[in-house]
């Protein structure tokens, strides 16, 4: 019986490092809560999707921005429990990794995020590695490393790659990358700021 993986994957984006708050309510203005429970974890959109996609037995790599700072050894370490493999685009960075901080409601589950997501890391597209997609069978693009993802779509399209998107909602740069999409998988709050909403409330959008 082979044990070899069903799939190699690159995922294409954010690396964070989460922390998840179970809350009775959001607070409000000048409010301190006790959250009835937490949790720590790397996180971000590509980053998750990595971990879904190892745990169900097959080979993937995040590509992003991680360098040296103490909270990045933390996601180093999160992400090797979960055997994904990191393309670290900024490894000689000091800086620390972007940090999420995620309140959940208790009774309704309603969350609210606030991060600086990476608009202080996003990596220019000559810091894509050499031979970055040999073997690889499938490419999640987040859309927070928007130079980085478009290089490798246009790279990958030659190759027959198939291209996901994860659009949780728009960023600058999409609209170069969308023409290259094999899969899109949105959130009602994708769309573009010159699109019109028609019903049932998509939105549409010419490229």
């Amino acid at each position: 019986m082979s044990t070899s993986p069903n799939y190699r994957g690159l995922f294409v984006g954010l690396m964070t490092w989460d922390m998840v708050y179970l809350a009775p309510h959001f607070p409000k203005s000048d409010e301190k809560l006790v959250a009835a429970d937490a949790a720590m974890a790397a996180g971000g959109p590509a980053t998750n999707a990595a971990v879904c996609f190892s745990y169900l037995g097959n080979e993937a790599t995040v590509m992003g921005s991680l360098g040296q700072h103490p909270i990045a050894h933390l996601i180093r370490s999160d992400l090797e429990s979960y055997q994904v493999a990191i393309t670290d685009l900024t490894p000689d960075v000091t800086t620390p990794p972007p940090v999420s901080s995620i309140i959940v409601t208790a009774n309704t589950g309603d969350r609210a995020v606030i991060s600086l997501n990476a608009t202080r890391t996003a990596s220019p597209a000559s810091a894509l590695p050499p031979n970055v997609l040999e073997n690889i069978d499938i490419i999640l693009i987040d859309g927070h490393q928007m130079a980085i993802a478009a290089a490798i779509s246009s790279l990958a399209n030659t190759q027959n790659i198939p291209i996901v998107i994860d659009g949780g909602s728009w960023k600058p740069g999409f609209e170069q990358i969308l023409p290259f999409a094999d899969f899109v998988i949105c959130s009602a709050n994708f769309f573009p700021p010159d699109a019109t909403i028609t019903p049932p409330f998509l939105p549409t959008y010419q490229i």
